[in-house]
C-alpha cells in the first residue's frame, strides 16, 4: 500500500522513481500519485511546456523530489497569437501570446516565426519586429535570418517581392514593408538558441514604422511561433 510518510522519510535512501502532478511552477510542487498532498520539488534539466497539471516523472534522491521529465510533452511547441492585433504606433508592442520560456539547462531549440500581417487601408504602412527578453541567460547560435514576402494575388503570375536579412540579433529592429493593398503579406523568421542556467522569457514585439492610428496594421491571429528543442 502506498505510504507517502515512508516515501518523504525515505529511511533507506533509496533512488525512487515516482509520478507526480503539478500543482505550482514556481516554486514547483507536485502532488505524488496515489495521493493529495502537494509536495516541494526541483526541477535540474529544464522541462519545455511545464504548467499545473501537468504529469511529471520525479526521482526521489535523499529526501529530495527532482521533476526530470513531462509525461506526453512533444519536443515541438506552437505558441500562437491569440487574435488579430492591430498595430497604430511607432512604439514596439507585445504580440499578445507569441512569447515563451526557455527553461534553464534544457538544452538547444530551433525557434521559427510565422506571421501574416496587412495593412487595413491602401496606404503602404511598413511594419518592423523584435523581440524582448527577461532573464537574458541564453546563448544564440544562430542569429536572426529573416524574410519578408509581399501580398500576392492568388491569379497572378509575377512572383511577389520578397526581402531577405540575416543574422540579426534579438533586441534588432528588422523593418519589412509592405505594398498599398489590404491583404496579408507573409513574414518569417528562424534561429537557433541554447539555453543557459535560469529560465529565460522571450516576448515577441511589433510596430508600425511610421505611426498612423487612422491607417492600422493588422497581426493576423494566425501568426505563431514554433519551438524545437533540438538533439544535438
Amino acid at each position: 500500500m502506498f505510504n507517502i510518510f515512508d516515501t518523504i522519510i525515505n529511511r533507506k535512501q533509496e533512488q525512487k522513481t515516482l509520478i507526480g502532478t503539478v500543482e505550482t511552477v514556481s516554486p514547483l510542487t507536485v502532488t505524488l500519485i496515489p495521493d493529495d498532498t502537494p509536495l516541494p520539488a526541483v526541477c535540474t534539466v529544464g522541462l519545455l511546456g511545464l504548467k499545473i497539471g501537468s504529469r511529471v516523472v520525479l526521482q526521489k534522491f535523499g529526501n529530495q523530489f527532482i521533476a526530470i521529465a513531462i509525461i506526453g510533452t512533444p519536443a515541438v511547441q506552437i505558441y500562437r497569437c491569440t487574435a488579430n492585433q492591430n498595430l497604430t504606433t511607432a512604439v514596439m508592442d507585445n504580440i499578445a501570446g507569441m512569447a515563451f520560456t526557455l527553461p534553464a539547462n534544457s538544452g538547444m531549440y530551433e525557434v521559427y516565426v510565422h506571421v501574416n500581417v496587412k495593412n487595413q487601408t491602401s496606404a503602404a504602412q511598413d511594419v518592423k519586429f523584435d523581440w524582448e527578453i527577461t532573464g537574458a541567460d541564453y546563448y544564440t547560435i544562430v542569429g536572426r535570418n529573416c524574410r519578408g514576402g509581399e501580398y500576392q494575388a492568388t491569379n497572378s503570375l509575377t512572383l511577389s517581392l520578397t526581402r531577405n536579412s540575416a543574422g540579426h540579433g534579438w533586441a534588432t529592429d528588422v523593418y519589412y514593408p509592405l505594398p498599398a493593398v489590404n491583404g496579408n503579406s507573409y513574414i518569417t523568421e528562424q534561429a537557433v538558441i541554447q539555453a543557459g542556467a535560469t529560465d529565460t522569457i522571450f516576448q515577441y514585439r511589433g510596430s508600425q514604422v511610421s505611426a498612423d492610428a487612422a491607417k492600422p496594421t493588422t497581426v493576423s491571429g494566425y501568426s505563431h511561433i514554433i519551438l524545437t528543442k533540438l538533439v544535438v
